[in-house]
């Protein structure tokens, strides 16, 4: 059964994420605690994606689950799009930039091919650096290869299963995110509730509907109160990252997102049969968006620079997330045309 919620909360979820990468874009000056609410609300939508991709592993996959097989179809759609589209961000690093990614971090300044070339490459891939959202793949193909774990959580009684689970948003409350996204490892453990929170709610879909149905109201002001304390006593907004032993305070982002992805699975689960072609396309696309929009926000960010366009306005945000997605989704859609079915394999779509 296709539950045409998950395809409005994708489309939601990758819109999200597109409008936290044209911040500068549109030149949002993120000053006033009103708007540094709004920027932490719309920040961090990676969490929806987690969430939604626990759910899924349970929901399609969890029945009829086979490691390799599971393992394979997942490195065909989401590792191979990946080594694909990172190789051109390669290509354009090499040829076009003087100051590669994150050089401080993987370059050790010795000169031998090892070190000056290959083992900087491989960082490269491992970490996702070749772009500032790729991160994400290493990320998540790690937190597949983890299935085995995943199984025998399902398998736990419910106690049990919720203990882990607030275990663990603590454990990333206290961790925060790595410090510029380079560790795979640190990103496992931190998103690792909002994976486990999406099986819940799909192993237990019934009971979730039954008891709070009808209260999303109330994650989403506790979403809100914690973006307010995050801006009101930290004086910060968006997310945190460091080294994981360091100590720099509470990550209210967990709580934050942790609540606003049960509000909106909540809020969203009422249209489980209502259909939205727009953002069943968005959603269908999702992921061909995430890995094509770095490249058309390039595009868009030389182009107003050699025409000297300066941008202040925090308003035209919903304007350069719509232009910035359909331009993507049109090169996404052009890029199909000419590859079939194949193109699955070089954009995910």
């Amino acid at each position: 059964m296709y539950l045409h919620s998950f395809g409005h909360f994708r489309a939601i979820a990758i819109l999200l994420i597109v409008a936290g990468h044209c911040y500068g874009l549109v030149g949002w000056k993120i000053d006033s605690v009103p708007d540094r609410i709004l920027a932490s609300l719309l920040t961090g939508a990676t969490g929806m994606f987690v969430f939604i991709s626990g759910f899924f592993f349970h929901f399609v996959f969890y029945s009829r689950f086979e490691y390799r097989d599971f393992m394979r179809k997942k490195s065909l759609a989401v590792l191979l799009p990946y080594c694909i589209l990172s190789m051109i961000a390669l290509l354009y690093t090499v040829y076009f930039l003087q100051h590669p990614p994150y050089k401080d971090q993987l370059y050790t300044g010795q000169t031998d091919l090892w070190h000056a070339h290959v083992w900087p490459i491989m960082q490269y891939y491992w970490y996702g650096a070749l772009s500032y959202p790729y991160w994400y793949i290493p990320f998540i193909m790690l937190t597949f290869a983890l299935s085995p774990l995943h199984i025998r959580y399902v398998h736990l009684p419910v106690n049990r299963q919720l203990g882990i689970l607030l275990m663990l948003a603590m454990v990333a409350m206290f961790m925060h995110r790595p410090l510029y996204n380079l560790s795979n490892f640190q990103s496992v453990l931190y998103f690792s509730p909002f994976y486990l929170m999406g099986i819940l709610c799909s192993q237990n879909a019934d009971t979730i509907q039954r008891r709070l149905s009808g209260k999303e109201w109330l994650f989403f002001s506790i979403a809100v109160l914690f973006a307010v304390l995050e801006v009101v006593l930290q004086h910060r907004f968006g997310n945190y990252h460091k080294l994981p032993l360091q100590w720099k305070g509470i990550d209210f982002m967990v709580g934050q997102k942790m609540a606003l992805v049960m509000g909106c699975y909540l809020f969203l689960r009422r249209f489980d049969q209502v259909p939205n072609r727009i953002l069943n396309q968005v959603a269908s696309m999702s992921f061909a968006i995430f890995f094509l929009h770095p490249f058309v926000l390039h595009l868009f960010g030389t182009w107003m620079r050699m025409y000297h366009i300066r941008l202040h306005a925090g308003v035209l945000l919903p304007l350069a997330v719509i232009m910035v997605t359909a331009v993507t989704m049109g090169i996404a859609w052009i890029i199909k045309q000419v590859l079939g079915k194949r193109s699955v394999y070089v954009i995910g779509w």
